[in-house]
C-alpha cells in the first residue's frame, strides 16, 4: 500500500490534546515536548526525537509525548522504534486515536490485516473525523479479511472523507469489494473511475481485463 500520511492535528485539536496530556507533567517535560513539536513542524526529525525522548524520560506517563515520539521516529525511518512508542502511547491512553491510526497503518504495510483492522476500527470509533486515512486502510484490511460488508462501509466512508479523491485507490478497493459481493455494475463503475486516475500501464491492462470479465458476468 502506498502509505497515506497522518497529518498533524488541527491546531484546536492539538491544543486540547496537549492540555489533557500535559496537565500532570512537570514543566521541564512540557518544555521538552514543546521543543519537539517545534522541531517536528520544521522537519527536523532527529531533533524532535531527542526532545520527545527527553519529555518521556522526565515524565514516563506522557502519552502524547510517546505518540509524537513515534511520529518523529517514523519520519526518521525508525519503524520498529516508532511501533514501540505508539504502543506505549496507547497503553497509557487507549483513547489516543492518532496512535491507534499509526499502528493500524503500519500493520497494513506489513499485511497484518487482523491487527490493522483492530487498531483502525478503534481509531474510527474514537475519532471518525480527523483521520480520513483510517477509513481507506480499514476498508483495505477488511477486504483482505473477506469482511466484505464492513469493507464496503469503510470504503464509502473513505470516499465521503476524501471528496477530492486525493487517494484514488479508494475507488479501486471499493470496486474490488463490490466485485466480491457480485455487485458487478457498481464494481465496474468504481474500477472505471479509478482507471481514469491511474497511469500504471500494467495495472491498466489488468483492470481492463477484469472489467471485461465483470461485463460478461453481469449479462
Amino acid at each position: 500500500m502506498s502509505r497515506v500520511p497522518v497529518p498533524f492535528l488541527a491546531l484546536a485539536a492539538t491544543l486540547a490534546l496537549f492540555a489533557q496530556t500535559a496537565k500532570d507533567a512537570p514543566p521541564a517535560a512540557v518544555t521538552a515536548y514543546e521543543q519537539g513539536m517545534a522541531a517536528a513542524k520544521s522537519g527536523q526529525s532527529e531533533a524532535a526525537v531527542k526532545s520527545f525522548q527527553e519529555a518521556t524520560s522526565l515524565y514516563p506517563q506522557y502519552a502524547d509525548a510517546w505518540y509524537q515520539l513515534g511520529r518523529a521516529q517514523l519520519a526518521g525511518k525508525s519503524k520498529n522504534a516508532a511501533v514501540a512508542s505508539f504502543k506505549k502511547a496507547v497503553e497509557l491512553d487507549p483513547k489516543l486515536a492518532g496512535a491507534q491510526v499509526e499502528l493500524g497503518l503500519l500493520a497494513v504495510d506489513n499485511k497484518s490485516w487482523s491487527e490493522s483492522s483492530k487498531y483502525l476500527e478503534k481509531a474510527i470509533e474514537l475519532d471518525p473525523v480527523n483521520y480520513p486515512a483510517a477509513w481507506y486502510a480499514a476498508a483495505l484490511a477488511n477486504l483482505n479479511l473477506e469482511n466484505f460488508d464492513l469493507a464496503e462501509k469503510y470504503a464509502r466512508e473513505a470516499l465521503k472523507a476524501d471528496p477530492q479523491l486525493t487517494n484514488p485507490r479508494i475507488e479501486y478497493v471499493l470496486g474490488m469489494v463490490l466485485a466480491q459481493k457480485k455487485d458487478y455494475p457498481g464494481a465496474i463503475t468504481a474500477l472505471r473511475s479509478y482507471l481514469k486516475r491511474t497511469s500504471n500501464g500494467f495495472e491498466t491492462e489488468r483492470l481492463e481485463n477484469m472489467i471485461a470479465e465483470l461485463e460478461s458476468s453481469k449479462k
